[in-house]
């Protein structure tokens, strides 16, 4: 009785703590939409000044791009705070995973890591979902992948079709993550990382789960590690 007491008021006060957590963010993130306008309006301008063809103008373009990705990121959570639901629609998870490792490509360039071009199967591996929310659940995965590694390291992501399941695997050949370690990432603000928020991997399982897939880690220490997400295949748009 002891114990299933201890374990109700550990929930209880995860859950509170999460609520919290959402109640923040919303405010959050209604100030970050006001500054990334700033920061887009900003990068505008340069792009319009810079000459076509100048070393300067893809990186105003990429950083312009993410600006645009973050603030959807935003908005869609501004929606989904409010109305408690996200849009869904028929789309080829293919082009949103490759969007999600090229957003990723900087982050293995800071850590010295490779990421493997994308392979996919030439079939289209259709979904139903919101292609934001899979986006950012793709870049979180490769995120942690980079971070995860030492300079040379190399990681992958892979997308087929697996029977009735679309199958997405992200490899890395980072240091692992222990076995005591292992039972708790997916646990909110649980963090290895001395800098990281613990919410990475459990929104990445979020966002799964509401697209009613499955999110499964497989890790050896110091051998890398290996999360598989399949989401339901869908038939193609007629």
């Amino acid at each position: 009785m002891t114990e299933s007491l201890r374990r109700s008021l550990a929930e209880l006060s995860k859950r509170q703590a999460l609520a919290a957590a959402g109640e923040f963010a919303a405010s959050l993130s209604h100030e970050v939409r006001n500054g990334l306008t700033a920061v887009r309006v900003d990068l505008q301008r340069a792009e319009e000044k810079t000459a076509e063809g100048a070393p300067s103008r893809p990186l105003i373009a990429r950083a312009l791009e993410n600006v645009k990705r973050l603030d959807g990121t935003v908005t869609g959570s501004l929606r989904v705070a409010r109305s408690g639901r996200s849009p869904r629609r028929r789309l080829d998870l293919g082009p949103v995973v490759a969007a999600a490792a090229q957003n990723a490509e900087s982050t293995f360039t800071e850590h010295g890591a490779t990421l493997i071009p994308l392979t996919s199967s030439s079939t289209p591996a259709w979904v139903l979902g919101d292609a934001i929310a899979l986006e950012q659940l793709l870049l979180n995965l490769l995120l942690n992948a980079a971070q995860a590694m030492e300079p040379g390291g190399r990681a992958s992501v892979t997308v087929e079709i697996d029977g009735s399941d679309v199958r997405i695997v992200v490899t890395d050949t980072g240091g692992g993550i222990s076995p005591e370690d292992l039972e708790h990432v997916l646990d909110p603000f649980f963090s290895t990382k001395t800098d990281g928020t613990g919410l990475g991997l459990p929104i990445a399982r979020q966002i799964t789960t509401a697209h009613g897939g499955s999110l499964k880690i497989e890790s050896v220490p110091g051998d890398g590690t290996r999360v598989e997400v399949r989401l339901p295949l869908v038939a193609a748009p007629s």
